[in-house]
């Protein structure tokens, strides 16, 4: 099922009879400055000292709705994509085509309009993983299904190469419609930064080969434009089990990687690897790799230049890669190790479990790489979460802004996380039940590092029972955010698209910024030749 329902605004426009060029060509030159002037514009530093919640939006219906992943095209208009089991979603009247469907929202720069809305999904359970916007406002997602009745159009691959859980790439038009659709040969569960799009619009995907001699190695596949053309495709890996979890470009077109590797120490790295080896074996716990990060980087022909473990004593699950072209790249995730690879770190240890000597609970984690010389550095790595024993502290996404500011956010229910300048200073501490047991609900955060690692910005965001952040992106002083809520209080703004929950759980949209807001929609823009009238 594909669906596209649209709310863009056409104003009607009159005719006059006499316009003067004059007037014609300052209007030309202001609306060209003015488009420029927002394409041209970098991310810059964010949420300042003074930053405060700027906008803040419900998205859902009568059922659970969830934001997945959300991405700014170069005017600043804002994509989210999500799954809804929602029969009236955003009030669209329509009925879900299975358990669940995806839904891709496309906003204007200040959150304020729909611009479009999207529906696609199979007649089973379809969970969204990202989304990435090309140089021309064409959105591209992915996402895991579990059948073969995923909707495919122009299709590489038009049925699951396997009998499991599966992945999908899709493509959408500047409208929202469909451009094309279609299954990967490629295992994604928990890979959920797993899309990268260049500016031509080749789309690149990480996840798990699952084929022949490269089974179970990182992969990656890079698809034309028009999804009809596998023009890179690439493994790395031993003989264990490797899997990749995200994707990043930089301008030169070099591609970054991240993800795991587990069962031995086989992992292929390069010379100037800044870990030659699995964290286990680094720190002479285990004479194998149990879960291990790593980090690979190749050249825009698909030929590995960089890799590298990073891990720790115990599991290691990297969630996020990201870089700002100038030999830097961070990686975040999660981690169980109290044995951690850490430089200039915020946070240099994590409660510990008596027994095995590891993180008593999850933590999160942010490393800051620096390549270059005879091998790459750390130039920071902290871990991020609450300093209480059994507190749960999750990172699911993570951006480098051009300054070198990483921002990194996730979930916790810790009293203690670090904060500064925060917009919510204090965990919400409602109580929540899970499998008949009691504990603290989460509440999101977001955490801005400096480009030497010191803490610029942290707050929680949340209210009454579960809130959950998953997707972050960068605009001109502001922080935009995307997850889920369970709270009938969650904060809002007067300006919100949507100010209540509807029923059970939301998707929203937020942002935080210290700097100006996003200029309004521009909306539509007509140019009229002059009429000569005898």
């Amino acid at each position: 099922m594909f669906a596209l329902l649209s709310n863009l605004n056409h104003p009607r426009a009159g005719r006059r009879r006499h316009v003067l060029l004059l007037i014609l060509c300052l209007a030309i030159t202001a609306w060209l400055g003015s488009t420029l002037a927002r394409r041209m514009a970098l991310p810059a530093a964010h949420a300042a000292p003074t930053a405060s919640l700027g906008y803040s939006s419900y998205i859902g219906g009568d059922g659970t709705d969830v934001g997945r992943s959300i991405a700014l095209d170069g005017v600043g208009n804002i994509y989210i994509v999500g799954e809804t089991e929602s029969d009236n979603f955003l009030g669209s009247g329509r009925v879900i085509s299975g358990f669940s469907d995806i839904f891709v929202a496309k906003y204007s720069p200040d959150g304020r309009t729909l611009l479009y809305l999207t529906f696609i999904g199979s007649t089973d359970t379809d969970t969204p993983l990202a989304i990435q916007v090309d140089g021309q406002g064409n959105a591209y997602a992915t996402a895991l299904v579990f059948n073969d009745s995923f909707p495919t159009k122009n299709a590489l691959w038009t049925a699951r190469p396997h009998f499991s859980h599966n992945s999908v790439l899709f493509k959408l038009n500047g409208s929202g419609g469909l451009v094309y659709s279609t299954y990967l040969p490629l295992d994604v569960f928990n890979a959920h930064h797993n899309l990268a799009v260049d500016t031509p619009g080749n789309a690149y995907v990480t996840g798990t080969s699952f084929q022949g001699d490269q089974a179970n190695q990182l992969s990656l596949l890079k698809i034309s434009p028009g999804g009809g053309q596998v023009l890179l495709e690439k493994y790395v890996g031993g003989p264990d089990s490797e899997k990749g979890t995200a994707v990043a470009l930089d301008s030169a077109g070099n591609i970054y990687l991240t993800g795991t590797t587990e069962g031995g120490d086989a992992f292929p790295v390069t010379a100037n690897a800044h870990q030659p080896v699995c964290g286990d074996i680094f720190y002479n716990r285990r004479a194998f790799c149990y879960k291990d990060g790593v980090v690979v980087v190749l050249n825009p022909a698909g030929n590995v230049t960089y890799s590298s473990h990073h891990g720790g004593s115990f599991t290691d699950d990297p969630a996020a890669i990201a870089t700002d072209g100038q030999g830097n790249i961070l990686v975040a995730g999660n981690t169980g190790s109290g044995l951690f690879p850490l430089a200039q770190a915020l946070q240099n240890s994590c409660p510990l479990d008596t027994f095995s000597g590891d993180c008593s609970s999850p933590r999160g984690f942010a490393s800051l790489i620096k390549l270059g010389g005879v091998t790459a550095s750390l130039t920071y790595s902290t871990y991020l979460g609450s300093t209480e024993s059994g507190s749960n502290n999750v990172v699911t996404a993570a951006s480098l802004s051009s300054s070198g500011q990483a921002t990194v956010v996730g979930y916790s229910n810790g009293r203690f996380f670090p904060t500064a300048n925060p917009v919510q200073g204090q965990l919400s501490e409602s109580f929540c039940t899970t499998f008949g047991s009691q504990r603290l609900c989460f509440d999101g955060f977001v955490v801005t590092l400096t480009p030497s690692g010191g803490l610029y910005f942290g707050s929680y965001l949340g209210a009454t029972f579960d809130d959950y952040l998953y997707g972050v992106a960068l605009s001109n002083g502001n922080i935009w955010l995307t997850g889920l809520t369970e709270a009938n209080d969650f904060p809002v703004t007067n300006d919100a698209y949507q100010k209540a929950n509807q029923v059970g759980d939301d998707a929203f949209l937020v942002r935080i910024g210290g700097g100006s807001p996003p200029p309004p929609s521009p909306g539509d823009f007509h140019i009229y030749l002059p009429m000569i009238v005898d």
